[in-house]
């Protein structure tokens, strides 16, 4: 028979609570201490971060940590006799600390998110404590046709992506943005999206590569389209330069989108590019619906090549980059995309053509 000599007490780690979406807490059971635990949870709306102290059967003190309902946190007590305490917080990752647990010390790197394996945006669960002269990195890349990140911690002089083209993943669409950064849980997805210079605009520029001569544009000008939902929302211009939506998902302005959604009225963009060159790939950064596109098309001695062409459509509600396997040769600097008539809005933030 257990004898607990504790007295079972909730700690608010403030008097009030605001309303609070989208914790980042972690999330473990049974470690010896809330600041050892190595998981992340990301918790729904009107959630906080918690931490309860517990005896098991060994009459062993060890700690629960994870999201709970601000209200149920309020008016949180025992009810098995074998929770001592509860300690409830309301920033990211606060729960490393409460119930009387020791907190992080004070020199430290950052707690950094440490999946070294691809994953879908959100998956990343696991942390990692990082040394003082580490940041946190992470990577997004194309596998299969969809974004996917990794992360780390890295020596901070060493986070700077100058090897990035080196690595030769060019053809298959290749890295698609990096970022560093040194607060805690700060690496859970990147943003910026990876050129061979820092420039953002919409003129050509040249990759790193062995030899020379790869270029990546973003679009210059829209040339013709099917219709556009509205100006400047949703107007076939938004597609002009580097994306503006792209990783987010939704239905936003900052990208083009149709007059109507119907099944009868097919849809086109067509696109121009600063530079011709030898068309080696294109990215097409849909946010909204998609796998709508059907057809990739080059302008080549005034009549359209088919470079990509499927009969197949999907309904994607995630955003990606569409990198197509292209087939065919063609020397132009004008692309024109077509996408299926569809019952809903199917969104394109930007496109990028890759050529030498």
């Amino acid at each position: 028979m257990l004898l607990f000599s504790k007295v079972a007490v909730v700690i608010l780690s403030i008097q009030s609570f605001s309303q609070v979406d989208g914790l980042t807490c972690l999330q473990c059971r049974g470690v010896s201490s809330p600041r050892l635990c190595k998981r992340v949870a990301d918790c729904g709306a009107g959630e906080v971060c918690t931490v309860e102290e517990v005896v098991n059967e060994f009459e062993e003190t060890e700690y629960h940590l994870g999201c709970m309902s601000e209200n149920v946190c309020r008016n949180s007590s025992s009810t098995d006799g074998s929770t001592t305490c509860t300690y409830c917080c309301n920033n990211d990752i606060c729960n490393h600390v409460g119930c009387g647990g020791p907190d992080y010390p004070v020199n430290r790197g950052p707690v950094c998110y440490n999946c070294v394996n691809p994953y879908p945006s959100g998956r990343c669960h696991d942390v990692e404590f990082c040394a003082q002269d580490h940041e946190c990195k992470v990577r997004g890349d194309i596998v299969f046709g969809n974004m996917t990140f990794t992360s780390t911690c890295v020596l901070k002089d060493t986070c700077t992506g100058s090897n990035i083209f080196g690595k030769r993943f060019i053809d298959v669409a290749g890295p698609r943005c990096e970022t560093c950064c040194s607060t805690d849980v700060c690496n859970r997805e990147c943003k910026q999206i990876l050129q061979s210079t820092t420039t953002t605009t919409a003129g050509p520029t040249t990759s790193g590569l062995p030899g020379g001569g790869l270029v990546f544009q973003w679009v210059q000008s829209v040339l013709n389209f099917s219709s556009e939902y509205s100006n400047p929302n949703w107007a076939a211009s938004q597609v002009i330069g580097a994306p503006d939506v792209y990783p987010a998902y939704g239905d936003i302005g900052q990208a083009w989108a149709a007059a109507s959604a119907d099944r009868i009225n097919a849809q086109f963009l067509e696109v121009q590019f600063a530079q011709n060159v030898h068309v080696t790939g294109i990215d097409i950064y849909e946010t909204y619906h998609a796998g709508g596109v059907t057809a990739v098309k080059c302008l080549q001695s005034g009549s359209y090549v088919t470079l990509w062409s499927s009969n197949t459509t999907q309904d994607i509600n995630t955003s990606r980059i569409f990198s197509p396997l292209l087939a065919g040769q063609c020397y132009s600097n004008v692309i024109r995309i077509e996408i299926a008539g569809v019952d809903y809005w199917a969104e394109i933030d930007a496109v990028q053509l890759r050529g030498n």
